[in-house]
């Protein structure tokens, strides 16, 4: 009874401002609506009192949040955070918490990673990124170095930036492979390095857009796509697929490690798969729950579009056996033979979904692939 009587209390505080506010506002608008089933509730504010918000939840008022709109502000787009004391307080006594894109990340830990922020002429806002450079890099002033973007996996993308660092890093004291930059982009915890179809979440411009132009005019780079790779993990190896395919003019190599989603059903029922709940958001969030739009970003999509343009590409895809997503990459990997597109792929047995086994899992082998592209790369 007693969180009834809360629950009760934030929704009028949170509608009685929003209904006499909206009353003076003629641009005011409230939708509150059923979802498909399995959906949940969506209400949107939109107008009162210059800020805008949409609430989403799954018909248990305790998992709902409330979260800002994208409004356009000056110079493109921002995120209005939720600041009158009245839905503070209607956000408090329900136990929702607000929820902030993160385009500004916390620095990692790691002591050789420079933490940056890009402003984005898109977001119009600062947009946050790590950067590696090699020890040659002061020790030779007048040398260029090639840049791994390195994308990472769903989740805070942060947490991986240390070890793979130290990955490369003693690789390249150890002159495994030359001294390249790593650059490691913010793709939102589950942003799927797409442009999401509502337009309020444009990670893949912001990295092929901007990040790309600002490092190259920042740093000592080769600029060009003979200088050039992308790589990601899980998520980060579908974006890897996508931006390595369908901006092959930037990149000169891609590889694809433990990559998903690589099938063409967002919203599968299969063993092993993401939560389907979990799916589900994100489906709504970044693809505006248009399959056809997922299928348009999906490398399966892309790779049939792009064929004869990666033709000079190095490409390489692995997975471990033990990995859940082994039948979607094998899938992807079917497409590739299909359309003739020549790439590395391989099954690593004992490994599950982690990047560090693979890694280790790959052993020296590992290395050929980079020294493949950085010795021999074409322009």
């Amino acid at each position: 009874m007693e969180m009834f009587l809360r629950r009760l209390l934030g929704f009028a505080l949170f509608f009685a401002p929003a209904l006499i506010l909206g009353a003076s506002d003629p641009g005011f608008r409230l939708f509150f609506a059923r979802g498909e089933p399995g959906h949940g509730w969506r209400m949107e504010w939109h107008g009162a009192v210059g800020y805008d918000y949409f609430v989403r939840g799954s018909g248990d008022l305790h998992n709902w949040r409330l979260l800002p709109l994208t409004v356009a502000g000056e110079g493109g787009h921002v995120e209005r955070p939720v600041e009158d004391p009245a839905q503070a307080m209607f956000l408090q006594l329900l136990g929702w918490e607000q929820t902030e894109v993160p385009w500004v990340t916390e620095a990692s830990v790691s002591p050789r990673a420079e933490y940056q922020l890009l402003l984005s002429e898109a977001l119009g806002r600062p947009v946050s990124f790590h950067i590696y450079l090699p020890p040659p890099y002061d020790l030779q002033p007048q040398r260029r170095f090639p840049v791994l973007y390195w994308l990472h996996g769903s989740g805070p993308g942060v947490v991986g930036i240390p070890p793979i660092i130290q990955y490369f890093h003693s690789a390249i004291h150890t002159r495994q492979i030359p001294p390249i930059i790593i650059v490691f982009p913010n793709g939102l915890p589950q942003g799927m390095w797409v442009n999401a179809k509502d337009g309020r979440s444009p990670v893949e411009a912001i990295v092929i857009d901007e990040l790309i132009h600002h490092i190259d005019h920042h740093y000592r780079t080769v600029p060009s796509r003979a200088g050039r790779i992308v790589e990601g993990f899980s998520m980060g190896g579908y974006g890897a697929a996508r931006f390595g395919l369908k901006h092959h003019e930037r990149f000169g190599a891609f590889s694809m490690l433990g990559s998903g989603p690589m099938h063409l059903d967002f919203l599968a029922l299969a063993p092993g798969l993401v939560p389907i709940e979990e799916r589900r958001r994100i489906f709504a969030e970044v693809y505006g729950e248009d399959m056809d739009y997922f299928v348009e970003q999906s490398p399966w999509y892309l790779a049939g579009l792009h064929a004869e343009d990666v033709a000079a590409s190095v490409i390489r895809q692995v997975v471990g056996e033990e990995d859940w997503v082994l039948p979607q990459n094998r899938f992807f990997h079917e497409r590739l033979v299909e359309l003739g597109i020549a790439h590395e792929y391989r099954e690593l047995p004992g490994v599950g979904h982690n990047t560090m086994e693979v890694f280790n899992a790959l052993g020296a082998d590992n290395f050929e692939f980079y020294n493949r592209f950085l010795r021999g790369g074409d322009d």
